[in-house]
């Protein structure tokens, strides 16, 4: 059980607020910041991102944990620790070693993220002081108190199109769960909701994750009349990669190319394209380069030609001129480039 009661806690929020004011609104222009920086898809933005959203975790682990929680529970230095270890971690992951890119993903990861922003930063305090009568004093600010940095940090991790880091999300998904507990512990109804969002977002993660085509090249339909080896001409991408695995017909793939490739090429920058289970025919008036992002997707050239089936994290050339028919097992997503 917890060392306190809900209007305690409460009252813990209200002297941290009266404390820090106002730097709310710092706090609230950091994560408005990391958010536009989500849609400028470059590295450098990427890293910024990191940087606000570190700081955040830092300063909500020191000065929330360790200054106005820990003379009313006994955990209070642990916890502020392991939000530190959290703002470290993504300083260390997304600044310094720059490993992620954001943007737009679409779908229902792009949607949900939406929904657990704007509940970071807008209902989180608008619902309990609506619904549940809370003094804006004690309300949980984004950027300065734990609910809303979790559902921030979630939220932002949700936008990264190809392979989120899960591990950026653990320690969120534990918070969610406290969050839960306190929900219970503490009679606050409302905090079910964020508790909610939280693993949801992190299933959603999950999903992303790892829940697309099969790994390691191994999809349905073998490798039947796969001919391995250089393709005449040059795959188009700069030098030979080490992982090309197999050219098929005039389509050729390369199975997870690493992450320099991917790199040189600017995947990451190039727009997204989706599409639902369908069957349908294709014509290519140019070359088309495209990186599978989720998905399982067969396309069978016309005149006999024999069917590519590829998936995530495949990078897949289709030459100017083709005529082929696309089968779309699961929804597509992908990154792609006409010329």
């Amino acid at each position: 059980m917890l060392p306190f009661e809900a209007p305690t806690w409460l009252a813990i929020l209200g002297q941290y607020n009266t404390a820090i004011w106002p730097l709310h609104g710092v706090a609230a222009l950091f994560a408005l910041v990391a958010l536009a920086l989500v849609f400028h898809r470059s590295r450098a933005a990427g890293r910024v991102t990191g940087l606000l959203l570190g700081v955040l975790w830092v300063w909500t682990g020191i000065v929330f944990f360790g200054g106005s929680l820990a003379p009313f529970h006994f955990a209070a230095e642990w916890l502020a620790g392991v939000f530190v270890a959290q703002g470290l971690m993504l300083v260390f992951a997304l600044t310094l070693m720059g490993q992620v890119r954001f943007g737009w993903p679409g779908g229902l990861a792009g949607g949900g993220a939406m929904v657990l922003i704007a509940y970071a930063v807008v209902a989180y305090p608008l619902l309990d002081t609506a619904l549940a009568d809370t003094p804006w004093m004690q309300l949980q600010y984004v950027g300065v108190a734990p609910g809303p940095v979790m559902l921030l940090t979630l939220g932002l991790l949700l936008l990264v199109p190809s392979r989120p880091p899960l591990v950026l999300a653990i320690i969120p998904l534990l918070w969610a769960l406290v969050t839960g507990y306190m929900a219970w512990g503490l009679g606050l109804w409302l905090e079910y909701l964020p508790a909610v969002l939280g693993v949801g977002a992190f299933v959603l993660l999950l999903m992303r994750r790892f829940g697309g085509a099969e790994r390691a090249g191994l999809r349905p339909g073998g490798l039947t009349g796969v001919t391995t080896g250089w393709p005449s001409g040059g795959f188009g991408l700069g030098s030979r990669p080490r992982d090309i695995e197999e050219a098929v017909m005039s389509i050729e793939v390369i199975h997870r190319p690493d992450h320099d490739h991917l790199e040189r090429l600017g995947v990451l920058d190039w727009p997204v394209w989706e599409k639902e289970v369908s069957t349908f025919p294709w014509h290519y008036d140019e070359r088309e380069v495209c990186y599978i992002l989720e998905g399982q997707v067969t396309v069978t050239p016309d005149g006999g030609g024999e069917p590519v089936t590829v998936g995530e994290g495949d990078l897949v050339t289709f030459p100017e001129g083709m005529d082929c028919t696309w089968e779309i097992h699961r929804d597509i997503r992908k990154h792609y480039r006409f010329g």
